[in-house]
């Protein structure tokens, strides 16, 4: 956790890399950031975990670019290397590719490389879940569940739309008169996901990524050709969000079984061990046509993956230029 250099003037709701660029973005130009997290990490669904002697990406998968402002990050990344290019085609569902030309970028190490670059001198709050916003006057005082507080000049929500519109709507915080029925259209679907090694190699062969056809699975990845699992077969497997929604509630057994027995033939080697992951809001289904929204106020943005290009760079992007409609208020 960093120290506070100076009494913050924005909170950036989200460890997430929505927020996380956002908090980058204006400690550059020198306006103090604190970033409000309620895990006790930064990362969000751009996850790396570490398991049965395996690593594994078991978020965020890989990301492309294609807006020059992820790739001013992207470049360095590449060039310090903390980012490779995995790979170059679209993938089709039922084991075919499409050789657009596109690089798709994965973390060196794992997606979590990423996020710990761009989290290096910033200030956090972790365990730290907002609860409700009060404006008073020109300022905000923010509730959080442990009970503490605190007061800022302006606040970014870089969370799910879902997420944050509860929180305005718990506290009455939305002005009278804002349109938040397209904020509202934004949804996303679940994912169960299964990280399992393997007793042997898979039958997965270059660079080790594959959509396979069928109702079960979206996305195999083999960690060990991906080129952060140096030695250990460690496969994650995301199921559709229709198969997660179906089996939200089923327990790890036999969600685990039911997946892995699907992806039999790709595995080819039994599984040896393997843990089950639930990501609730982990693709959104439908997005909202800016890059940031104003809740009323120049001072209250939302930002993230729900917005305008969503993935991982419009995620980005999307807390990069929220942190400047900031920048440009505050000047």
């Amino acid at each position: 956790m960093a120290a506070d250099q100076a009494e913050p003037r924005v909170a950036v709701v989200g460890a997430g890399i929505a927020g996380l660029t956002a908090a980058r973005e204006l400690q550059r130009a020198g306006y103090p950031a604190v970033v409000l997290e309620k895990d006790g990490h930064a990362g969000g669904r751009m996850s790396t975990q570490t398991l049965f002697g395996g690593v594994f990406d078991d978020g965020a998968q890989f990301f492309t670019v294609k807006d020059e402002r992820f790739g001013v990050f992207v470049d360095d990344w590449i060039e310090r290397g903390i980012v490779v290019d995995w790979f170059h085609s679209q993938l089709i569902r039922g084991g075919g590719s499409n050789p657009d030309g596109f690089p798709r970028y994965c973390g060196a190490k794992g997606m979590t490389g990423i996020v710990e670059d761009l989290a290096k001198g910033l200030p956090f709050r972790f365990n730290s879940e907002l609860v409700s916003i009060e404006r008073r006057g020109d300022r905000y005082s923010l509730s959080l569940a442990d009970g503490g507080t605190l007061d800022v000049e302006a606040v970014i929500l870089a969370l799910p739309a879902p997420v944050a519109l509860n929180i305005l709507k718990s506290c009455k915080q939305v002005p009278e008169g804002i349109e938040l029925s397209a904020l509202k259209e934004i949804s996303y679907g679940p994912c169960i996901t299964v990280l399992a090694r393997l007793d042997g190699e898979s039958a997965l062969t270059e660079w080790g990524g594959l959509r396979i056809s069928g109702e079960y699975i979206d996305w195999i990845a083999d960690n060990r050709y991906k080129g952060i699992s140096p030695g250990v077969t460690a496969i994650t497997l995301q199921a559709m969000p229709e198969f997660s929604a179906e089996h939200w509630e089923d327990d790890d057994n036999r969600v685990g079984d039911l997946l892995l027995d699907s992806a039999k033939k790709v595995l080819q080697a039994p599984p040896a061990e393997y843990a089950v992951r639930r990501w609730v809001l982990a693709k959104p289904h439908s997005v909202h046509p800016d890059i940031c929204f104003e809740v009323g106020d120049p001072t209250l943005l939302m930002a993230g993956d729900g917005f305008q290009g969503y993935r991982v760079e419009g995620a980005a992007v999307s807390g990069q230029e929220a942190a400047k409609a900031l920048i440009r208020y505050f000047q």
